[in-house]
């Protein structure tokens, strides 16, 4: 009975007004899935998408070296400074939307072709969309940006494309 009466209490308040500016991603020991395989990534870790002791370890040799605080989770200041600042999510870039509407891809989804464009952009990752398998290159918010990306892997043999997502937002 205490916590339905505590959620609707959650929801009056978040109706009123009274939700926190921010409400930042984390990702710490137990996490799971693609941002988690782009954390690795840059770690230069093994990848596998499992935040497990490896990965935390990782994350607090890097938080050291960088001067930041060593807790082992990787938040907000953490992913600014591995680059991955996409991941952040707060109120004005809630979970689904997108500030970087521009996105480089190149259509596929083998290994070999993901190492191939990784040579050149280390953060690309395997994706889906309803148009099927793809590496997802990177993620601009000026289109010029973009394309100077895409005509850097075309010049490398790579089939490079500029794709417009629009901001949007997840219902």
């Amino acid at each position: 009975m205490m916590k339905a009466w505590v959620r609707i209490a959650i929801v009056i308040a978040l109706m009123l007004g009274f939700a926190p500016a921010a409400i930042a991603q984390v990702y710490q020991r137990g996490s799971r899935g693609e941002a988690v395989e782009r954390i690795q990534l840059r770690l230069g870790i093994g990848i596998d998408g499992i935040y497990g002791p490896a990965t935390e370890s990782a994350v607090r040799d890097f938080q050291q070296r960088r001067g930041l605080p060593v807790d082992g989770v990787v938040g907000p200041d953490t992913l600014r400074a591995l680059g991955l600042s996409d991941l952040i999510v707060d109120g004005s870039n809630p979970p689904g939307s997108t500030s970087s509407p521009y996105v480089v891809v190149v259509p596929g989804n083998t290994t070999v072709l993901l190492n191939q464009v990784r040579r050149f952009q280390p953060a690309a990752f395997l994706a889906r969309s309803d148009r099927g398998a793809y590496i997802r290159a990177g993620a601009f918010a000026q289109r010029s940006l973009a394309e100077r990306v895409s005509r850097q892997l075309r010049d490398n043999g790579l089939d490079a494309r500029v794709a417009y997502r629009p901001a949007t937002t997840a219902r």
